[in-house]
């Protein structure tokens, strides 16, 4: 089987794209993006199944500073959103992880920044079409 692939375009607009984002005018938004204070129940998804896609590596096994209560991001929210659309088209849980591994993993073990600039540009109204194909 061939693993799905997230579709990135490349080329100068997209690098000053990403090049802006980074700047420090931007420090807040990406905080607000990454800082873990949604709880499960704003997923609309049971516990059973939050805990399996952790157990996966779908989702991350975060937790809040030894509660043991998870907490979220907005951008773990927004990821468990694709995800169960994803999941609704069919899509099995092995392509999911190859999908998450195009968005999300950039020669380092987690960075979501490429994730984040698209929600960037989803939050100021700009059209974004991520296109998951085999």
């Amino acid at each position: 089987m061939i693993p799905h692939k997230i579709i990135r375009l490349r080329g100068d607009w997209y690098d000053n794209l990403l090049g802006d984002y980074l700047l420090p005018k931007y420090d807040k938004l990406r905080t607000i993006f990454r800082e873990k204070r949604h709880s499960i129940a704003q997923t609309s998804t049971t516990y059973r199944v939050i805990n399996h896609w952790s157990e996966i590596g779908l989702i991350n096994k975060d937790t809040q500073q030894g509660s043991g209560w998870r907490k979220f991001s907005l951008i773990d929210l927004v990821w468990i959103y694709i995800i169960k659309d994803l999941r609704e088209y069919g899509m099995p849980l092995g392509a999911l992880k190859h999908t998450k591994e195009s968005l999300f993993h950039r020669g380092v073990k987690e960075n979501t920044v490429y994730f984040e600039l698209f929600m960037t540009l989803a939050f100021l109204k700009k059209k974004v079409l991520i296109v998951v194909a085999p």
